[in-house]
């Protein structure tokens, strides 16, 4: 199977994965991603989940940065 042909499906809203406000101030952005990372990093024995983890980082870089 090619790359191109693999289906990468709906594009992620990460405010919506975060759950701020698109109007949110970094900081805000900053505090929300910083509660949501502790309970998912893999390190957490209780609630980790390393995908999930992985994503929330991903979307606190992308906001972060705008």
């Amino acid at each position: 199977m090619h790359p191109e042909s693999i289906n990468q499906g709906p594009p992620v809203n990460y405010y919506d994965l975060l759950q701020v406000n698109p109007r949110a101030e970094v900081e805000t952005i900053e505090r929300v991603y910083r509660i949501m990372a502790a309970r998912y990093q893999p390190d957490n024995l209780q609630t980790g989940d390393p995908e999930r983890f992985r994503v929330l980082t991903d979307a606190y870089q992308m906001l972060r940065d705008r």
